[in-house]
Parts: C-alpha cells; sequence; structure tokens
C-alpha cells in the first residue's frame, strides 16, 4: 500500500520503494476531504489524482474524512480502509512519508520510507534526474510570491527559489501535481489554468496560499 497525496513526494517515495525495495503496490491510499472532494490544503481535486492512477495502471482508495476531521476521526477512517487489505492481501506496509506517525501506530501497519534521510537538493535532483514532470499547484505566501505557482518544477524553478526555500518543498513553501515520469504509462492531460488566492485557519493559524487552477485537456 502506498500513502499518495498527487504530489511530488509521494511519487518519488514510490519510485524509490520500486526501485530500491522492490515493492508492488496493491493500491494507493489518498486522503480526501468532504464536501470539497479534494486532496486538503493542496488543493488538489479528487478527479485530478484519479486520472494519476488511471495513467499508472494502479488502483486508487480514498479515505474520505471531514475538513476538520481530528486524530480520531483520521484513526477510524484509516481503519476501515486499511483492514480489509490487511485481512484480504495479508499487507502490513505502507509506504510514506507525509504520514503521521501515531496515527500509523493506531492502524497498525509498518511505515516504510525509502526517502528517509535525504536532504532536499537531493531529493529535487533524483526527481528530476528520473525524468518526472510536475506542475507547482500551490505556494504558501509566506514564504513564495503568486508569481511562483502554475510553473513548471523544473532546475529553472529550483534555482529560482529565494534563499532559505527547501527546494523539495518539504516544509509546506509549496505543492505540486505530477503528471507525468516513470511510474506513468502515459501523460495527464493537464495544464495549468488561473491562479487564486485563498485564506486557511489551522489550529488558529491563519495561512494564505497562491493556487491554480489545473484543468484535463480531455
Amino acid at each position: 500500500m502506498v500513502h499518495w497525496n498527487g504530489e511530488m513526494t509521494t511519487a518519488l517515495a514510490l519510485y524509490e520503494a520500486k526501485v530500491r525495495h522492490n515493492v508492488h503496490p496493491v493500491t494507493l491510499l489518498t486522503p480526501i476531504a468532504q464536501p470539497a472532494n479534494q486532496n486538503a490544503t493542496q488543493g488538489l481535486a479528487a478527479h485530478l489524482i484519479e486520472r494519476q492512477a488511471m495513467s499508472m495502471g494502479l488502483p486508487l482508495q480514498p479515505i474520505y474524512h471531514t475538513e476538520e476531521a481530528d486524530s480520531d476521526e483520521m484513526c477510524r477512517n484509516w481503519q476501515a480502509v486499511i483492514g480489509p487489505y490487511r485481512t484480504s492481501v495479508g499487507i502490513d506496509w505502507l509506504v510514506a512519508e507525509e504520514v503521521d506517525e501515531n496515527l500509523l501506530q493506531h492502524v497498525g501497519v509498518e511505515l516504510v520510507r525509502p526517502l528517509a534521510g535525504m536532504e532536499g537538493a537531493e531529493l529535487a535532483d533524483r526527481f528530476l534526474g528520473a525524468g518526472f514532470q510536475a506542475w507547482v499547484s500551490a505556494v504558501n505566501a509566506s514564504w513564495l510570491e503568486g508569481d511562483f505557482v502554475g510553473l513548471a518544477y523544473d532546475e529553472y524553478f529550483v534555482r529560482s527559489l529565494p534563499k532559505g526555500v527547501d527546494p523539495f518543498g518539504r516544509r509546506g513553501e509549496f505543492h505540486t501535481y505530477v503528471y507525468d515520469g516513470p511510474l506513468f504509462r502515459r501523460p495527464v492531460p493537464v495544464v495549468a489554468g488561473d491562479r487564486f488566492f485563498k485564506n486557511w485557519s489551522f489550529s488558529a493559524r491563519l495561512q494564505a496560499y497562491w493556487y491554480v487552477g489545473l484543468e484535463l485537456t480531455q
């Protein structure tokens, strides 16, 4: 099983797990907030993530939760989804880099972290060197100007980042949508559309993000 949120961290984690650990996933697990029907603050609509799974030839299993979900709700929902896979397939591991380890302890699966110990620059080099392609789908306004959203994640983007910004966005400085690369049988036909601005409140903290509308062309 693989935690998948559509971004480059989960894409690189799956790729490294397959190459280095000979992991062959049975499904992609994706938390989806309701009623927005998207992946939390990344703002990726569920249908965009579904198209990624289709292009990779892998089944996708959404884990639905409310936008205000606390840890208890998340644990219940993860257990409800993972339980049947553990029973029917006998898999008790999860490839994940961005999942709360306390949650996984309650769910009862082993965490596989193929990117552990790698710095942001190395992750960026591995991602681009493997041939992945991605759009920058959101940027945290506390870190980056709105002009960065909607750009291709490439070497030029990495070189353009201000000092102090992790080149792989590991602190949430920016988010991405992967649409092609070695995991994909065919590219996801998606283009970057209009930008928009939104404020979010997390645990009494207000954060502002620039987003770009990603549109499927077919």
